[in-house]
């Protein structure tokens, strides 16, 4: 939910500062495509875990950089809430200024 949340603000805050409405933003990224299972050192590749390292605290919403779950998709390339939160999000083209 909270990845998906976030996706969705940040791709509007892009959109919305964009060259293309007249703002100043040339363009976006969305990192990371697909969940990276082995980012967790103290835990398995072969398992999801929950955990990072975060210097000085992480982002929302739980204070940790929990990297083996920043993927649009997961390791299996199923679709997360973020995937579709990104889709939903309208981008303006330069033909319809």
């Amino acid at each position: 939910e909270s990845q998906a949340k976030a996706t969705k603000a940040l791709t509007e805050e892009i959109v919305k500062q964009s060259s293309i409405t007249g703002g100043v933003c040339i363009g976006g990224f969305v990192f990371e495509f697909a969940d990276e299972w082995w980012k967790d050192g103290a835990g398995s590749p072969a398992v999801h875990d929950v955990g990072g390292v975060a210097p000085g605290g992480g982002p929302y919403p739980d204070m940790t950089f929990n990297e083996e779950w920043w993927g649009l998709v997961g390791i299996d390339r199923t679709p997360r809430k973020a995937y579709w939160a990104l889709r939903s999000v309208s981008i303006p083209s330069v033909e319809e200024q």
